[in-house]
């Protein structure tokens, strides 16, 4: 799953945050954010719900998570930095 997923209010990439993603069994997994704002995680199972939250030093994000369902390539999930 590899998205565009951290952005400032103005649209550009909200570099080095924490992508956090939770699975059912409430095991986490961890991405960081590049300077674009794009995250990536290998090897999600279709078919699951997960929750992913975004946190940084920097910014404060909205929504601070997220709950998905993934049927594939999932490239949609969004959260806008407000600069702290």
């Amino acid at each position: 799953m590899s998205v565009r997923g951290g952005l400032t209010a103005e649209g550009r990439g909200a570099s080095g945050a924490q992508i956090v993603m939770i699975d059912q069994s409430g095991e986490p997994r961890y991405a960081r954010t590049n300077l674009f704002g794009y995250y990536r995680f290998a090897e999600v199972a279709a078919g699951e719900t997960y929750i992913i939250t975004a946190k940084g030093k920097r910014y404060e994000f909205s929504p601070p998570a997220q709950v998905i369902n993934v049927n594939e390539d999932t490239v949609d999930i969004n959260f806008i930095a407000n600069s702290e």
